[in-house]
């Protein structure tokens, strides 16, 4: 059973009513997410979804911008990477960078995401889910106030969120966001440092592309 009153405590009342009324499943991972939305803060708007370790599609008229990004402490680049799907799962096309003189892993995180969201402002794509799997960035955009050292990489986000039609942004599991992890791994391990913007996706990534586009 849920502890009712920790729920209580957690969730807004709307949120709190939706989480006891479902069903606990020990056996399970939690697969709850919530995404933050173009309203500027994270929706108190609880969506359910399959326990799943593969990409997603997204709903048809939408596409979906996965991002990743990789962090060097040694002090070398980091990387930062992009890669937007359709409906049908084809790659539209994919895009990466290196970062110099970052100083934390959420740092990279969050110029990442900024980087996905200025190139579809750039683009001007609109009905845009940007996904990542960075636990590190998802409590940043959930406690801000308990990070005011990043809450100008926020405000930048938000800023140019605010140039896209019908945006959200969601945390996913790792293996759901394993091409652009790959992209931007490849500038640390690689140090490919050149950055660029092309079409479809890349040739070495083509067999993991298929495999999710058919998924």
């Amino acid at each position: 059973r849920w502890n009712r009153n920790l729920v209580l405590q957690t969730f807004t009342d709307e949120d709190a009513a939706r989480v006891l009324c479902l069903k606990p499943k020990i056996a399970q991972e939690d697969t709850y997410r919530w995404g933050f939305t173009e309203h500027g803060g994270y929706s108190t708007q609880s969506e359910e979804v399959r326990a799943t370790s593969k990409w997603c599609k997204p709903s048809q008229g939408s596409i979906k911008c996965n991002v990743g990004s990789s962090w060097n402490k040694s002090g070398h680049p980091s990387g930062a990477a992009w890669i937007l799907r359709d409906h049908n799962g084809s790659t539209i096309m994919h895009s990466r960078r290196a970062y110099f003189a970052l100083r934390s892993k959420e740092e990279a995180d969050l110029y990442s995401l900024l980087w996905a969201v200025e190139s579809m402002r750039d683009l001007r794509k609109h009905h845009v889910s940007f996904e990542s799997s960075s636990t590190e960035m998802r409590d940043i955009l959930l406690n801000l106030q308990n990070f005011h050292h990043f809450h100008h990489l926020v405000s930048a986000i938000t800023y140019n969120l605010q140039a896209i039609e019908g945006w959200s942004v969601h945390h996913a599991n790792l293996e759901c966001n394993s091409v652009a992890g790959a992209i931007a791994t490849s500038v640390t391990t690689g140090r490919r440092y050149q950055s660029y913007v092309a079409s479809n996706g890349p040739a070495w990534l083509h067999s993991l592309l298929s495999a999710e586009a058919i998924s």
